[in-house]
Formats: C-alpha cells, structure tokens, sequence
C-alpha cells in the first residue's frame, strides 16, 4: 500500500515539477481503498500492478501533447491527444479491472465492507473512461 502510494506521488511529481506539494498527511491518496482491504492475494498485487503500470505511463503522453502544441502542427496535435486519451483510457480500464477484482473476491475486504461495495462502486472508474474517450475523440478532430 505504502508503495503504491509511493509510486503515484513520483508520478505526480514528474507532472507537476515546478507547482508546490500541498501538506497534505502521507499516504492519503489510496487509504480509503486499502483500509477496506483485509488481506492481498497475488491476484489483487497483480491489478494493483496493472494500475501503477498504467499510471507510470502519464508522463510519456503529456510531454508528446506539450511538444505538439508548441509546434502548431494541427496533425500532431490530433495525434497526441488521441495517445493522451488513449493512456487515460488505459488508466481507467485498469482501476475497473481493480474493482472488479476485488468484487469478485469479497474475501479479501474487511468485515465492515457492505456487501457489494466493489459492485456497486465498480462503476466509479467508468465515468472516467467515457470522458476521457470523448475529450480525446473532440481533441482528436478539432485540436486547440
């Protein structure tokens, strides 16, 4: 978990080098998903694997986006924003992949966890998907 957190907090840092890191208390970012965790299978280090994977890749699409709106080349610009969207698609497709493991392995939570809580909250991922296909799909045909 300390890890986990520890790999987003590079990857944010890596994004954002020269903004101020607010003094927010360590290991925020992922508590309230691993506090209803009672025990990891290899199954969920796996899906916890394909996220941070998934989120390393932010950095690489960002720089080709920035590097394409500095040139004003209209097809280069189409083209990184569709990898953008792309990648945030991705990173999106693995947290539902996350939740879905873990709604399907209710023994994994802690007794508190309400019954379905995974199921139910399985969707939380999926508004992200969508918006992200669409902001790439617009910036795709009509760039900045």
């Amino acid at each position: 978990m300390a890890f986990s957190d520890a790999i987003f907090a590079i990857i944010i840092t890596l994004l954002v080098l020269d903004l101020r890191v607010p003094d927010v208390p360590p290991g925020r970012l992922l508590s309230g998903l691993f506090n209803r965790i009672r025990q990891v299978d290899s199954g969920l280090h796996r899906m916890n694997l394909l996220v941070l994977f998934s989120t390393a890749l932010l950095p690489f699409p960002t720089i080709v986006v920035s590097h394409a709106l500095q040139e004003h080349n209209n097809a280069d610009q189409r083209v990184a924003i569709a990898f953008y969207a792309l990648i945030g698609a991705l990173l999106c497709a693995t947290w539902l992949a996350f939740y879905h493991y873990l709604a399907r392995n209710p023994d994994l939570l802690k007794d508190q966890v309400k019954d379905g809580f995974f199921a139910s909250s399985g969707s939380g991922p999926s508004p992200g998907s969508s918006c992200t296909s669409s902001q790439g799909w617009s910036g795709t045909w009509w760039p900045p």
